[in-house]
């Protein structure tokens, strides 16, 4: 969802975003399942390419995780993705 005016953020349910980003999107469990069963034994998988804002998908997967909202395997394998992500921030 690309967000263009500042005067979307009450109707766009991105009010948790500040105003000064352009893009703001919030992922739910569904879409992140969704995710894991497209990209299942797949290699090298860009996760960037079903998610374009990176450091939102990591911030929901990180509290669905702490809340239980994932199975183990799941968890296991959003382990693996948002370390790799959170890599690929810090530089």
């Amino acid at each position: 969802m690309l967000i263009g005016n500042e005067g979307d953020f009450s109707n766009s349910g991105a009010s948790s975003c500040s105003q000064s980003e352009w893009t703001c999107q919030d992922y739910d469990t569904e879409e992140i399942r969704k995710f894991l069963k497209l990209t299942k034994n797949l290699r090298g998988v860009q996760v960037a390419d079903y998610f374009p804002d990176i450091k939102r998908f990591v911030e929901n997967t990180r509290i669905f995780m702490s809340e239980g909202c994932f199975t183990n395997k799941e968890v296991y394998r959003l382990k693996k993705f948002v370390t790799k992500l959170q890599n690929q921030l810090k530089s």
